[in-house]
């Protein structure tokens, strides 16, 4: 019997493209310049101008917390704080989607929260 070796096809060349100049949707596809991008689908431009796949977002709790935007999450001493609406909302450790929340209320949210 007869076996062949073969070689694994090469790696394609790495594609820099300086300065990316962003998405171009005036014209079609194939008039665009090199340094531009038709679509950027789930795509985001650091501060430096290199390209990153989005990473997207995943539902963390059951129930939503009510109207209104959250408007910081932060993970603090092994808790997840989460600031909503006036409220603070925590959970230890990384939440779940069993993850039972508490919630504290204060009108100073610049008091240094003791564990």
């Amino acid at each position: 019997m007869v076996t062949f070796r073969s070689n694994p096809p090469p790696e394609p060349p790495l594609l820099k493209i300086e300065p990316f100049k962003g998405m171009n949707t005036s014209v079609t596809p194939t008039q665009i310049d090199e340094s531009q991008s038709p679509d950027m689908l789930n795509m985001n431009i650091d501060e430096r101008g290199a390209l990153k796949k989005r990473t997207g977002y995943e539902r963390v709790y059951v129930q939503s917390l009510g109207a209104g935007k959250i408007n910081g999450i932060f993970h603090w001493n092994n808790k997840t704080i989460i600031s909503h609406g006036g409220k603070l909302y925590g959970t230890e450790g990384v939440p779940t989607l069993n993850t039972r929340s508490q919630t504290w209320e204060d009108d100073n949210l610049n008091e240094k929260w003791e564990g």
